[in-house]
C-alpha cells in the first residue's frame, strides 16, 4: 500500500459543503474521502468544486496528474456527479462556465429547452468516466469511484441506443462503488441522516460512509504495484 498522498475529485459532495469546517477557499477535512485518508494516515488534497460537471471533473484529474512530482504513488477519489450538468468553455471570455437545469439564465433556458436530452447526457458523461478510467489505468493510478447520478445505471431508454449505451455500462458500473446498490446522497437520505441547509449529508453521514467503505478501499488500494510508467 505504498501511496504517499489520496486526491478528491468531484463536486460539493466531495468538497463538503455543509460541513462546519467547508467555506469558500477551505475545502472540509470531515468527507468521507478526508477519513479515508486519516485512516490510512496519507496526506490528504481536495480538487473538488461545488456545482461543476463531469468533464470539468475529468479535466482536473488530467492536469492534477501531470503537475503532481509524486505521479502514480498518488491514490485518486472520483465523485461523478449528475449528468445534466453541462460544462464549456465561454468564447467571450475563455474561461470554463457549468450550466444546471435550474440556473436562471437565458444560456441555460435556450440549452435546456432546445438542446439537452437524456439519451445525449448518459453517452457524453460516460464517454468521459470511461476516458479516465483508461487514462488512469494506463498510468497504473490506482482509484476509488462513485457516481451521484442513477442513469449511469438505467436500462429505461430508446431501443436504437442499446448497443452503445450497454457497452458503456458494463465497462464502466464494476469500477463505481455504491452503499447498499445507492449512491452517497440517496444512500444518505434513506438511512435519515442530518442534511445541512443546502441539502448535502452532514458530518455523520460522511463518517458512516468511510466506515462502510473501508474494505472497498482497500482493496483498490492493493489492486496495482504502482510501477511509474513515466520513467
Amino acid at each position: 500500500m505504498n501511496i504517499k498522498k489520496i486526491k478528491a475529485f468531484g463536486d460539493s459532495f466531495t468538497r463538503g459543503t455543509d460541513l462546519a469546517d467547508c467555506n469558500d477557499t477551505i475545502p472540509s477535512q470531515y468527507t468521507w474521502p478526508a477519513l479515508m485518508a486519516k485512516k490510512f494516515s496519507v496526506p490528504y488534497d481536495c480538487h473538488a468544486i461545488g456545482g461543476q460537471g463531469n468533464m470539468l471533473i475529468s479535466n482536473s484529474v488530467f492536469q492534477t496528474y501531470e503537475l503532481s512530482k509524486l505521479k502514480n504513488l498518488n491514490f485518486y477519489v472520483i465523485n461523478w456527479t449528475w449528468f445534466e450538468r453541462f460544462d464549456y468553455i465561454n468564447v467571450n471570455d475563455n474561461i470554463w462556465h457549468t450550466i444546471h437545469p435550474r440556473d436562471e439564465n437565458l444560456e441555460s433556458h435556450f440549452f435546456y429547452r432546445h438542446i439537452d436530452n437524456e439519451i445525449w447526457n448518459i453517452i457524453r458523461n460516460m464517454h468521459t468516466i470511461l476516458c479516465t478510467i483508461h487514462f488512469l489505468q494506463s498510468h497504473n493510478v490506482n482509484f476509488f469511484m462513485t457516481c451521484l447520478d442513477d442513469l449511469l445505471w438505467s436500462k429505461n431508454y430508446d431501443k436504437n441506443y442499446i448497443p452503445i449505451i450497454n457497452s458503456l455500462q458494463q465497462q464502466i458500473q464494476p469500477y463505481i462503488h455504491q452503499l447498499n446498490r445507492k449512491n452517497f446522497y440517496k444512500w444518505a437520505k434513506d438511512q435519515n441522516f442530518f442534511m445541512g441547509l443546502t441539502g448535502h449529508p452532514l458530518e455523520e453521514a460522511h463518517r458512516e460512509a468511510a466506515s462502510l467503505w473501508y474494505q472497498d478501499f482497500q482493496i483498490e488500494l492493493s489492486k496495482n504495484n504502482f510501477v511509474n510508467l513515466d520513467n
